[in-house]
């Protein structure tokens, strides 16, 4: 018999949290975890993180972690002057989670380094594939068997973990090769009481996560068999890649098998096409352990800040791209209309800080363009709209327009926003148009009256940031106060509200804004520039931009911007 009773499995589908795992009859290993492996293998796949970019960056993983102990350790490079100062600065800060640790070749030079900074656990290099073993370092196997046996040895005769990579295990010889060292490393940890690691490394991203496929490329086989020797789960850590798009479902059958740790990325970068993302293991790992509570929203500050840095993520990446959770098509649209959960994997809001969004295409109809002008403007009036309201059709008529003429880019919140005061005018000439012409008389004044302080056109960082906090504490609609050089480069930090300091972290100084339009208008007309108002890409909510140039007799010194929030300016005006 069909019940007609709803039944939306709550069990499994908790809105409030990400969708829990079950197993009918399998036990995970009760310590699984995470390490990160951001500042080692995910610069190897960009220009090298600044010192305080890793140091911010690092202070976001614990932050994430909220001191649930699941990201586990954070691994760094050793070899540069930068490198060591980073670890330095880390270690600093105290955190007991993420712990630092290093990563070095098998090499006794190389081990110094670990015992000057005075780290309790260290990554060495044990290639354990003859293409690595044979082609790469031109060893023999009772040669590279020896090497690592020797260094992992002088690191317990320190009281130092050894964590021995398994690089390239999914090509190894397990029999002749890859279990007899997991053996002797083992027995060494037994004789001198000092705990040993290994990191399973599928290097070029050739396992598989299907039960039954046979090692070296069966994940769960593969950390079977190193299990069996002994080693419990938390010694053992699975580092994927993506190659063949299977590093996050990889990282899950290792759990699965016993290993205790995953190994990844912020965002997934990593050499090639990158590693295990963290924060999509993560999000896996709440469903499996729904009493770990993580600071979640974090993971929307730290793609915010790389993106503040000029790290580029996909809009469609999932959890951290710009328009994750954006729909674009109108079947999708209206029964997000209809009941938000229809098209939404869990409360995004609540959990990351991301409201679920549309993107305005020739597929969204006329459900779509209701539900952008319904969430953006809000308002009894937007409400009352329908789908047989005349502006709303030609609205839509526009749109399909742009597309039948060839265009293959969403329609942008700017667009959208023209479009709606065209042809809904009702929407906006009493309020919104008032609003936004006072705004722009009020922002221009007041960077123009200090641009030309003399205090300002000294170009001192510290009398600067006093300036702009002065500035932003007298005048609580800014949301965010900058200066650059004449070059387009950050002087200070920006000046910002408590309420989103977070979210521009990646704006340091030295950062380079000479392609900015706040930066290059003002520069090219010398003359102040205000933008009307936008969605911000970085607090998501309306705000007006205004900057003017700030210059003396010899020329340009420098470019005062200022972002103003709309709700609190629409309190004021």
């Amino acid at each position: 018999m069909i019940s007609e009773k709803p039944n939306l499995q709550r069990e499994y589908f908790p809105l409030q949290r990400v969708p829990s795992t079950d197993f009918n009859s399998h036990t995970l290993p009760e310590d699984i975890c995470i390490t990160d492996s951001t500042f080692r293998d995910g610069q190897q796949a960009r220009p090298p993180y600044r010192v305080e970019q890793i140091v911010s960056l690092y202070t976001l993983l614990h932050e994430l972690d909220n001191n649930q102990s699941v990201i586990k350790q954070s691994e760094f490079f050793l070899y540069s002057p930068s490198d060591r100062q980073a670890v330095k600065k880390c270690l600093a800060l105290g955190f007991e989670y993420p712990q630092v640790t290093g990563w070095i070749r098998a090499n006794p030079k190389d081990f110094r380094l670990v015992k000057d900074m005075g780290l309790s656990e260290t990554g060495i290099l044990t290639s354990s594939s003859d293409y690595h073993i044979h082609l790469k370092l031109g060893w023999s196997r009772s040669k590279a068997l020896e090497k690592y046996i020797s260094i992992a040895g002088e690191a317990m005769s320190f009281g130092i973990t050894p964590r021995c990579h398994f690089e390239d295990v999914t090509r190894s010889d397990f029999t002749g090769f890859t279990l007899p060292l997991a053996q002797r490393l083992l027995d060494l940890s037994e004789k001198t009481g000092v705990d040993v690691k290994i990191r399973l490394c599928d290097t070029l991203g050739l396992g598989l996560p299907y039960e039954g496929v046979p090692r070296p490329r069966g994940v769960g086989q593969v950390v079977e068999s190193i299990r069996e020797l002994g080693y419990k789960s938390s010694q053992l850590e699975w580092h994927g890649h993506n190659d063949f798009h299977l590093a996050l479902a990889n990282s899950l059958a290792a759990w699965r098998a016993g290993c205790g740790a995953v190994n990844g990325t912020l965002v997934g970068f990593g050499e090639r096409t990158g590693n295990t993302p963290v924060e999509g293991v993560l999000i896996h790992l709440m469903g499996l352990r729904p009493n770990c509570a993580p600071q979640t929203k974090k993971i929307t500050e730290i793609a915010n800040y790389l993106r503040g840095i000029g790290t580029g993520i996909p809009d469609n990446y999932p959890l951290v791209g710009s328009e994750f959770n954006n729909t674009s098509a109108g079947i999708h649209i209206d029964g997000i209309r209809k009941h938000p959960e229809v098209y939404t994997i869990f409360d995004t809001e609540a959990i990351l800080g991301v409201p679920a969004g549309v993107n305005i295409t020739d597929k969204s109809g006329i459900s779509g363009i209701l539900h952008w002008i319904e969430t953006n403007l809000g308002g009894e009036k937007a409400a009352g709209l329908s789908k047989r309201h005349p502006g709303v059709c030609r609205i839509k008529k526009v749109i399909e327009g742009l597309y039948r003429q060839g265009r293959t880019s969403a329609v942008s919140s700017e667009e959208m926003l023209e479009l709606a005061k065209k042809h809904l005018p009702e929407l906006f000439i009493s309020d919104f148009d008032k609003i936004e012409a006072k705004a722009k008389t009020l922002a221009v004044s007041l960077i123009e009256e200090y641009a030309d302080q003399g205090a300002v056109k000294g170009m001192n960082p510290v009398v600067l940031q006093r300036m702009m906090m002065e500035m932003e504490f007298e005048n609580p609609f800014i949301q965010a106060a900058f200066v650059t050089d004449a070059a387009g480069k950050l002087v200070t930090v920006p000046a910002t509200s408590d309420e989103v300091s977070e979210l521009y972290r990646g704006f340091t100084p030295g950062t380079d804004c000479s392609n900015r339009s706040w930066y290059t208008q003002p520069v090219k007309n010398n003359s102040s520039h205000v933008t009307g108002f936008y969605d911000s890409r970085i607090t998501r909510e309306l705000c007006i931009t205004a900057s003017t140039p700030i210059t003396d007799d010899a020329g340009l010194l420098g470019v005062l911007s200022i972002d103003l929030n709309f709700k609190e300016l629409a309190k004021l005006i």
